[in-house]
């Protein structure tokens, strides 16, 4: 029964519950049984619940699974049925999140405008992100005492005001950028200090879980340049237990980022088109995450443009203009010109939804260029397509009738069945509109290949054509 549970909306629930009765994740661990960390997994949705859990889980919490029905009859609501709302404050973290990869990957000036541009209140909690990201922003133009002020200045906030954002390691996150800053300045026993800091106030059970890791071996190399042998010993053997954990309880990953990096692509755009969309969207941005950590440019250009394709198919437009224009902030690093081709598509498809024609057939016109110059047939196609399709909807069908052509001959020449099928019926449409008789000739060629494709399903129990499932998931990693 447990299977037909949205993971995330239950893990939300078991959160509150918790917190409700006032107790910790490692209060509801049993041992033998059930660890904090297979809690703590199950509350970030991270995997299916064990119906056995579940009811130690639910026992310790005072509840049962009636209570779990009534919370998924009143919250677990198909995705698409829901009304779509991009709140001020959804799209406010999206722009941090933005802002983050920006200040790390292209420019800290350029993160420091857009933290100039964001409009949040004194008393609102984010402005703890804001002046944290303003002080690694500062740390990387080596401005540090402007780095330092703001840095103390999210602490205070988070001591005075804000003690909730304890559990998003942001605390943890400034004291490790201050050692950093001392560090660079040569202050060694004080950078020791303030990682000892960082580590006093990380929360296990928080975000930005992977600070623990960074802090254990930075104390190396303090310690090593301070000749502290056997406290740096001491350190990495903590970093070897640390990742025997995070490997038996999150994700399963593999030794090579790159290899992670796809997975996380490949979930997010497979979960998007099976109507999974929150989860999608947790994988996109941890993908997103580690792509900053370790500088993999083109991989976060990638999932910024996963992204924004997961929101614009859930209408939150807004939110998915922020992902594409800080995918292509990161366009001078890109080496393989497809994703280009991918992001100006997924682009031109954004503003035509919002009727904004001219800025959509540019963008159009710029994946046809990027594509034209790698020789890739397929995202030529696509873009011609999705142009052809813009100027369909405007009633140009002189433009649209030439593109659409144009595509159909490299669909043919190349054995994309799904394309020609989808071009014989929107050139159908349009000589028709156009009043031309040959619009017989290609609603015939439709109809065709649809009844082989069914006669091929029903004689082959449904095996599809593989040229017709090609997506725009990233490359295969190398070995």
């Amino acid at each position: 029964m447990n299977n037909q549970w949205d993971r995330i909306e239950l893990g939300k629930f078991l959160t509150k519950a918790r917190k409700a009765k006032r107790k910790r994740q490692n209060d509801l661990a049993i041992r033998g049984k059930l660890s904090a960390s297979t809690v703590c997994s199950y509350e970030k949705g991270k995997q299916t619940i064990n119906e056995g859990h579940l009811s130690l889980i639910l026992q310790q919490l005072d509840l049962t699974l009636e209570d779990v029905s009534r919370f998924r009859q009143s919250s677990f609501q198909p995705l698409e049925n829901q009304t779509v709302n991009t709140t001020e404050e959804e799209e406010i973290r999206l722009r941090l999140i933005s802002v983050e990869n920006i200040i790390l990957l292209v420019d800290p000036n350029e993160g420091l405008r857009k933290l100039t541009d964001l409009k949040v209140a004194n008393e609102n909690p984010l402005q703890v992100d804001i002046h944290y990201l303003r002080g690694i922003a500062y740390a990387k133009k080596r401005n540090w005492k402007k780095a330092h002020k703001n840095l103390f200045d999210s602490i205070q906030l988070i001591n005075q005001r804000h003690p909730e954002k304890l559990e998003g390691n942001l605390k943890t996150a400034c004291y490790y950028e201050l050692s950093r800053i001392e560090h660079h300045q040569n202050n060694l026993h004080q950078a020791i200090k303030y990682s000892k800091d960082a580590l006093q106030y990380f929360h296990s059970e928080g975000e930005r879980r992977y600070f623990k890791q960074l802090i254990l071996i930075a104390q190396v190399i303090y310690n090593q340049k301070l000749k502290r042998w056997e406290d740096a010993l001491l350190n990495l053997e903590e970093i070897t237990n640390t990742l025997d954990e995070e490997r038996e309880f999150h994700f399963p990953l593999s030794e090579s980022n790159l290899i992670n990096l796809n997975i996380y692509e490949l979930h997010a755009s497979t979960l998007t088109k099976v109507n999974k969309r929150t989860l999608a969207i947790q994988y996109a941005l941890k993908g997103i995450e580690i792509a900053r950590l370790d500088k993999m440019y083109e991989r976060s250009c990638e999932l910024f443009t996963t992204l924004g394709s997961i929101y614009m198919e859930s209408n939150k437009l807004n939110l998915a203009q922020i992902c594409f224009e800080t995918a292509l902030m990161l366009e001078k690093h890109i080496q393989r010109k497809y994703l280009l081709a991918y992001i100006y598509t997924q682009l031109g498809m954004l503003y035509d939804k919002r009727n904004e024609m001219h800025l959509a057939v540019t963008a159009f016109k710029k994946a046809v260029r990027y594509s034209r110059e790698i020789d890739d047939a397929y995202w030529e196609t696509e873009a011609l397509i999705s142009l052809g399709k813009c100027y369909v909807e405007h009633g140009n069908f002189e433009q649209a009738i030439s593109l659409l052509k144009e595509a159909l001959s490299l669909a043919e020449r190349h054995a994309f069945t799904d394309q020609v099928e989808r071009l014989n019926l929107l050139l159908g449409h349009c000589l028709d509109a156009n009043g031309d008789p040959q619009f017989e000739k290609y609603a015939l060629n439709f109809f065709r290949s649809n009844v082989r494709k069914s006669l091929k399903e029903v004689c082959a129990g449904g095996e599809e054509d593989m040229n017709a499932r090609k997506n725009n998931v990233g490359d295969p990693p190398d070995g």
